[in-house]
């Protein structure tokens, strides 16, 4: 049986859902080269959005409600490699306004490779149709300023999966760097607000960048949370990770997403580790952590 997946995130990745149960449903998605991070995995980004919009599906096909994540945590057991992504979801709630799942996210041999924990909410927000929002952030040119510690102009757009999400490196803050993301027709939801799995996707890459940037530590994501405080409509939207410690195999961050008024949007937490994993990057990213 076929649904009609209007998220455009979701049309973007070519996700589809292919079986419906009692308590959820079963998405595929292919994981496509350009989605994969600097190791050949695939980006944690899109891991994380593929189970994101499986539990909204899942409320909407299933329950017949209309939902949004307000809270998510997530858990990597494994990197995702091979050409398919496969999302299953468990009801594990729904009571009141508010409906609770599990996901994983398997891969081609269905070998677990990532675990959710989603608190959705009903929003009686109507469908809002995105037309010809304009480009506000613009890639830095020959001769603009360099930062003295990156060595770096800035904005620089992101590679892999964040580049589908309009995700830029546009600065440094106190002890990590920040990232935005540029609200473009693509990254807005159902409802007009910024996509869910768009802002996670550039925490997680503030957080990997900031980590290989200034601590010059190949970054793999161990697990995160993300708490979605109210929609963001105003791009663009902005992370700024904060080091809380940089311990010798484990380094913490805190990440406040603002929008393009200053307005907290989200905040997020990320364990990262470092790693050993032979990496390729793209020409012009290569910095001091992926030096071979």
């Amino acid at each position: 049986m076929l649904f009609e997946i209007k998220d455009r995130l979701a049309q973007t990745m070519g996700l589809t859902v292919v079986e419906v149960r009692e308590n959820g449903i079963v998405t595929h998605t292919e994981s496509k080269k350009e989605y994969c991070n600097a190791y050949g995995f695939a980006h944690g980004g899109f891991v994380y959005t593929v189970g994101h919009i499986s539990a909204v599906l899942s409320a909407q096909i299933c329950l017949g409600r209309k939902c949004i994540v307000s809270d998510a945590s997530c858990e990597y057991l494994t990197s995702l490699s091979g050409d398919l992504a496969i999302a299953e979801t468990e009801l594990l709630r729904a009571g009141g306004s508010t409906i609770v799942y599990r996901v994983t996210v398997y891969n081609g041999i269905h070998k677990a490779c990532f675990k959710q924990m989603l608190t959705l909410r009903d929003t009686h927000a109507p469908e809002a149709e995105v037309i010809g929002k304009e480009q506000t952030i613009f890639v830095s040119q020959p001769g603009d300023p360099v930062d003295e510690v990156t060595g770096l102009a800035y904005p620089r757009l992101s590679p892999f999966f964040a580049t589908a999400c309009h995700c830029y490196m546009t600065g440094r803050g106190e002890s990590g760097l920040q990232y935005s993301v540029d609200l473009l027709d693509d990254i807005y939801n159902i409802y007009g607000a910024a996509h869910g799995g768009a802002i996670y996707t550039c925490c997680d890459a503030c957080a990997g960048g900031s980590m290989a940037m200034l601590l010059e530590k190949r970054p793999v994501t161990v697990s995160s949370a993300i708490h979605y405080l109210r929609p963001a409509v105003h791009g663009p939207i902005t992370a700024e990770a904060k080091l809380v410690r940089n311990g010798k195999q484990l380094v913490f961050y805190d990440l406040d997403i603002t929008d393009a008024h200053g307005e907290l949007v989200a905040a997020a937490q990320f364990t990262m580790q470092g790693v050993e994993y032979k990496a390729t990057l793209p020409q012009g990213y290569q910095n001091k952590a992926f030096k071979e």
